[in-house]
């Protein structure tokens, strides 16, 4: 854990995200389905209130953000807040390369509800 907190000081916030969210993403692995649920629900709150605070380096970590956001409303059945999101701010996260992996996300998301149809 010392050699990750070093590696997230010397890296850049923009970097620093993208490196957090795949530490995340390992542990929520080990978890239950409720203690995952509850931490990304905690995650969601953060991203919001950052995101209200708009204190940003640059547009790239704004891009960061929003997109986690995005992918954990949509992860979350959250879909008019994902939309809202995504619809406010797509100029930025496609510019930016982030579009496609929310694509994939919603994809995933909307054919796993249980009333979505299951057709190619």
């Amino acid at each position: 854990m010392k050699d990750l907190t070093t590696y997230l000081a010397t890296d850049t916030r923009s970097q620093a995200l993208t490196s957090f969210t795949l530490v995340v993403e390992s542990v929520l692995q080990q978890l239950t389905q409720e203690e995952k649920r509850r931490i990304e629900e905690d995650m969601i709150e953060a991203y919001q209130h950052w995101i209200l605070e708009g204190s940003y380096l640059d547009e790239q970590e704004q891009a960061s953000v929003i997109a986690e956001l995005a992918i954990l409303y949509l992860k979350h059945y959250q879909l008019l807040e994902a939309v809202e999101l995504v619809l406010n701010h797509g100029w930025l996260l496609y510019a930016l390369k982030h579009a496609q992996r929310i694509a994939r996300v919603a994809d995933s998301s909307i054919r796993s509800l249980p009333y979505s149809s299951k057709r190619n």
